[in-house]
């Protein structure tokens, strides 16, 4: 995987793409200089809002504070939005990105309050994939807190992840309830 992408919106795909493969140093590497430059190399085009909810999930799968503060100042106006990637695939409701990030700076209520949002539009919209994802961030920030519904969301995302051969996805469920015990 060299070079820059040219699509603005696989730049975050190709972050998400190198943590999955086991590489987060240069995703990190690469997260850092982008933020940097104040993200200014991703285009403020149609591509624009799909490639800073990947970024944006990338900045919270590493943990990344500081990313993670930026990418919530940018995404914060478009919350009500969902991201999609022209019409080649719905991402999911903007609050499930910003509840990714929130939980990431540790802000607990505001998190629960766009995973609950993001799990009850993608339902409505039937983003099966999108309510997945947000069930799982959701259980992933209840099980931290100590909260008794982690396991239940937890078991849900991980059974419906992996119908939908969602593998990445099923793991990180997995390995909550691992931790829920």
């Amino acid at each position: 995987m060299g070079g820059d992408p040219t699509l603005s919106a696989w730049r975050g795909g190709m972050l998400l793409a190198r943590i999955q493969a086991g590489d987060p140093e240069r995703a990190q590497a690469e997260l850092s200089a982008l933020a940097d430059r104040g993200f200014a190399a991703i285009r403020r085009d149609l591509f624009w809002l799909p490639a800073v909810c990947m970024l944006a999930e990338a900045a919270a799968l590493l943990g990344d504070d500081t990313a993670a503060a930026a990418l919530h100042a940018e995404l914060a106006p478009h919350a009500a939005r969902n991201a999609q990637v022209g019409l080649a695939f719905f991402l999911g409701p903007v609050d499930l990105f910003l509840g990714q990030l929130a939980a990431t700076l540790g802000r607990t209520r505001e998190a629960e309050r766009r995973f609950s949002g993001a799990v009850r539009r993608s339902g409505a919209l039937g983003a099966r994939t999108a309510e997945v994802r947000a069930h799982c961030g959701y259980g992933e920030l209840l099980l931290a807190r100590g909260d008794d519904g982690a396991r239940a969301r937890l078991a849900h995302a991980a059974a419906e992840a992996r119908d939908l051969g969602m593998d990445a996805i099923a793991r990180r469920a997995e390995e909550g309830l691992d931790r829920a015990g």
